[in-house]
């Protein structure tokens, strides 16, 4: 447990008083109650039980039933009004006003009952007309426990809970606390005669907190089941209550125990032979290569070593107990139907066709059945657990800002550039939103696990040897000619003789080997092999990469890949003039959507329309991969507006800036396919535009300055 909490602070720790003070005692003193002087807060053992033992105490005892029956706030709702009449915070209310906070609960105490009371629980104040009712006393009766119920087993649920929110959230305050708490855990019997929302709205109610940040510290959050665990006799239903609020599964606690035990080093982290114990102390039915499996997809990062925490969020337990329910036969693998029926119970909230997409993807042989390694090994698991984490409003899409919060959750090592890389690869149609098919289908989860594994040292970088080993793994029918072509296609930068994430993910070399595979193996396996396309089979092929080539680029495709007219084209010499298909796709691309935005009229009253509608058609940016070296511009006329995306973004130069920046206002010329950016002239005529047109079309990638 210690390494459960090993990085809270000092002062929210799971024990922050001595192991001989009692926990109740800790909550009173942190509600600021303190003993008069020369005496204890709590009444030592042998009183407690004599007033127990007492007639006293068998009245104290008749009235807790009915305080329990209106249910697991009343016993906060009596204490509170105690703390609240303690104006010496003392522990000690006078016996008439103790006696009315008992009659406003509904419990009425008649004067035989009053006396019997000042007897046992009463303590006479000098100088003071009237007795008082010792009130901490009280409450250990009416529940029989000096300790308020909360043995070690309801605080060892108490403490799983608490480290589950701090690791969520750190500085947990009291509105990520509602935000986490799940209101089905307040059942009628709990709540009884007010419906759901004034169920929630009185558990609300119980976090106003006397500290001024907002924070929930641990005696914050062990104060209010102090007083449901008094409210709960029962060890079972407080547990359940506790993890049907915090959403705490028994899988988890078992992972968490057999995890602390196989950690030998209290290191918090076990390595993969410590791992594999773990999982076998849970199920002795695993298998040596579905527990390196499950290590492979829990330690996505590929450090080596996995934590408490990636441990319980990838929840390999949890699906491998659904899937063995399923696996009727015991053959480690399911059907289609089967499958699909785990795929449900393990993420209910998803349709239909998401599923069926996802056990596509699993089944990427198409040979019917899905084996648990199987769907491990495809990191789907830990995709849809951090997929849920991030989709705050379960619509199964993220948004901009909520996409790169997941990349990095799912990948520490990510930076922005890298993620927003990964997501122009996802976003192919610039929806602005992803959905989890979007990333499912991709294979960018594929290119991240794979590249972090045969990057041994972790710069983030590999050596020529490295990106061999990676492909051999991921095609091992490439040849030594292949992976060459391949390095040579992703390096981008001759001076470096290593491949970095970033050229690798621009460069989405897998994608293409697995389309380019997929192809050639329609017809027959032995054309897989031999990995030859025909000229329709290309053009379907290039389409899945990106799905804007249509029928009208026939002629391109052609043009480029077909250049002996023989109407096939091998793998060899796809790769070779793959990146000839991309310039002349993308010029072609960015042409025809420059030229039909300047042939259409400048109107100052549409800024903001012509902005936006030219930052899309200039997201075309760093149309050659890699290669940045100059800025290459196209001035524009007197009042208009020059438009400039770089490695910086997209901005706006008024004429004053134009000018400013050594532009001479009345030239219209240059390059509108530049290897560092883009700088374009706004309000062309359409006699003006076709002649740039024409000449972008014939001068090649070459800047010239023309006169």
């Amino acid at each position: 447990l210690s390494l459960l909490l090993h990085d809270m602070p000092p002062n929210s720790l799971l024990y922050p008083v001595s192991p001989d003070q009692c926990t109740f005692e800790a909550v009173l003193r942190h509600r600021g109650i303190q003993p008069a002087e020369g005496s204890d807060l709590l009444p030592d053992a042998s009183f407690y039980q004599s007033v127990c033992d007492s007639e006293a105490g068998a009245v104290i005892r008749k009235m807790c039933p009915g305080l329990r029956r209106k249910g697991v706030h009343a016993i906060r709702t009596l204490r509170t009004l105690f703390h609240n009449m303690d104006s010496d915070c003392d522990g000690l209310n006078p016996i008439t006003a103790f006696c009315g906070a008992l009659n406003a609960l509904g419990v009425w105490v008649n004067d035989e009952d009053i006396e019997l009371l000042r007897g046992s629980i009463g303590v006479e104040s000098p100088g003071q007309p009237e007795s008082f009712a010792d009130y901490i006393l009280f409450l250990q009766v009416l529940v029989g426990d000096r300790n308020a119920l909360l043995n070690e087993q309801r605080l060892l649920i108490l403490r799983e809970a608490y480290a589950k929110l701090r690791e969520t959230h750190p500085d947990l305050s009291v509105p990520e606390l509602i935000q986490k708490f799940s209101p089905t855990a307040l059942k009628p019997e709990y709540c009884p005669d007010i419906d759901i929302h004034e169920r929630v709205e009185q558990f609300l109610m119980q976090w106003v907190l006397p500290n001024a940040d907002g924070s929930v510290q641990w005696l914050d959050f062990l104060d209010y089941y102090v007083d449901v665990s008094m409210a709960m006799p029962s060890d079972a239903l407080f547990d359940e209550f506790v993890r049907a609020a915090w959403s705490i599964t028994v899988d988890e606690q078992q992972a968490a125990a057999a995890f602390l035990h196989h950690d030998s080093d209290n290191s918090a982290e076990l390595d993969e032979h410590e791992f594999h114990l773990c999982l076998r102390e849970m199920d002795q039915s695993l298998t040596p290569r579905e527990c390196h499996a499950m290590f492979a997809c829990v330690d996505f990062d590929g450090s080596g070593s996995v934590s408490l925490k990636e441990f319980l969020e990838s929840r390999v337990m949890q699906f491998k107990k659904l899937f063995d329910e399923a696996d009727e036969d015991g053959s480690h693998s399911l059907e289609e139907e089967e499958f699909l029926t785990v795929l449900r119970k393990l993420v209910p909230t998803m349709a239909e066709q998401e599923i069926r997409c996802l056990y596509s993807a699993v089944d990427a042989d198409g040979g019917g059945t899905v084996s648990f390694v199987e769907f491990v090994e495809s990191n789907l698991l830990r995709v849809l657990t951090m997929f849920e984490k991030h989709d705050t409003n379960n619509t199964w899409t993220l948004n901009e800002s909520q996409t790169k919060a997941f990349f990095k959750d799912l990948m520490c090592t990510l930076n922005d550039e890298l993620v927003a890389v990964i997501r122009g690869k996802l976003d192919i149609q610039s929806a602005g939103e992803l959905t989890i098919v979007d990333i499912v289908n991709s294979n960018i989860l594929v290119s991240l696990s794979m590249y972090h594994k045969h990057d041994k040292f972790k710069r983030g970088q590999l050596s020529p040897g490295q990106f061999h080993a990676l492909l051999e793994e991921f095609d091992p029918s490439l040849t030594e000619k292949h992976r060459q072509l391949c390095f040579d296609y992703c390096h981008t930068h001759p001076r470096c003789g290593f491949i970095s994430l970033l050229q690798f993910l621009q460069s989405n070399i897998l994608s293409i080997l697995k389309h380019f595979n997929q192809a050639s193996s329609q017809k027959s396996p032995s054309r897989a092999r031999e990995k030859v396309l025909d000229m329709q089979e290309l053009h379907m092929m290039l389409q899945r990469i990106d799905p804007k080539i249509n029928q009208s680029h026939v002629q391109i495709v052609q043009g480029i890949f077909d250049r002996d007219h023989s109407g096939q084209v091998e793998f060899a010499e796809f790769i070779q003039y793959y990146v000839d298909f991309e310039r002349q796709f993308l010029k072609v691309m960015a042409a025809t959507k420059i030229q039909s935005m300047l042939r259409g009229k400048w109107d100052r009253r549409r800024t903001s329309l012509v902005k936006e509608e030219l930052a899309s058609a200039l997201t075309i940016q760093r149309l050659y991969r890699g290669h940045r070296t100059r800025k290459e511009v196209v001035q524009p006329k007197r009042n208009s507006f020059a438009w400039e995306t770089g490695g910086s973004g997209l901005e706006l130069m008024s004429p004053v800036q134009t000018v400013s920046r050594g532009v001479r206002p009345t030239v219209v010329a240059a390059d509108i396919l530049g290897d560092s950016g883009v700088r374009l002239a706004a309000g062309l005529s359409p006699r003006k535009s076709a002649a740039l047109q024409t000449y972008l079309n014939h001068r090649g990638p070459t800047f010239e300055k023309p006169r």
